[in-house]
């Protein structure tokens, strides 16, 4: 019976900074697989992954992805759809800071140069 999973995976954005130097943008997203097991899971999530980066020129899949099983019982509300526990001696405070509030998320910032997308590749693209 397939099951569905959360599939987290990391992406590394080029960027020409102001000065001109190459920064680079983080991106985490998470979609919905379907799947048999949790590593057709893995599978199925590295290919959306590799076809997501893939529709654009400076945007490179990092080779990440972090699957949470979410069952048989579909969508509903109050369903845990991840869950990540790190072991730290940080407070409170300062675990956020060091791992959510850094102060350079894009969260709400509108980024004004237009998105480059190129036509998906008949084959898997080189790595970077």
């Amino acid at each position: 019976m397939k099951k569905l999973y959360t599939a987290k995976s990391i992406y590394r954005h080029d960027d020409e900074a102001v000065d001109g130097h190459i920064s680079h943008l983080f991106e985490e997203r998470m979609v919905i697989v379907e799947a048999d097991s949790f590593d057709d899971a893995i599978r199925q999530a590295e290919i959306e992954a590799k076809k997501y980066a893939a529709q654009f020129m400076n945007v490179r899949f990092a080779g990440y992805i972090d699957i949470f099983e979410l069952g048989t019982g579909g969508l509903r509300p109050g369903l845990e759809f991840y869950s990540l526990i790190r072991r730290s001696d940080l407070g409170v405070d300062e675990y956020i800071d060091r791992f959510y509030d850094t102060g350079k998320e894009c969260e709400r910032e509108v980024i004004e140069k237009p998105v480059q997308r190129i036509p998906p590749p008949s084959i898997e693209p080189p790595g970077w």
